[in-house]
């Protein structure tokens, strides 16, 4: 079984649509990273219902630490950088896809971490 987090950098300026927005822009970043490589984890990933969870993250710099463990384990990952159009600042990193990949490594990477 396969999987999908995206990890929310808690910033308390950002509302409610703003955290939807761009937990969408990972999962479609990190979908379009694999469709290039043609990487079978996405068929896996669409035969279980492309299962999708969210959870936070404290700070950027711990956020930024989730990203390069998930790297480092061989995981997908796509990070959003966002581009200060709305409340939060440009160049702030807000969220990360880390998957699709199987259940069991993306929760060695995020399986301390709360749901949003």
């Amino acid at each position: 079984l396969t999987c999908l987090t995206c990890l929310v950098c808690f910033i308390a300026s950002m509302p409610p649509p703003s955290v939807t927005g761009v937990a969408s822009h990972a999962t479609l970043g990190v979908f379009k990273k694999l469709w290039r490589r043609r990487d079978p984890v996405l068929r896996s990933w669409e035969d279980c219902g492309q299962p999708k969870i969210t959870l936070q993250v404290g700070s950027e710099s711990a956020l930024l630490g989730i990203y390069q463990t998930a790297k480092d384990n061989g995981v997908p990952t796509f990070i959003v950088v966002d581009a200060g159009r709305t409340q939060i600042a440009p160049n702030t990193r807000t969220v990360i896809a880390v998957g699709p990949a199987r259940i069991e490594d993306v929760d060695k990477v995020t399986n301390h971490l709360k749901l949003l």
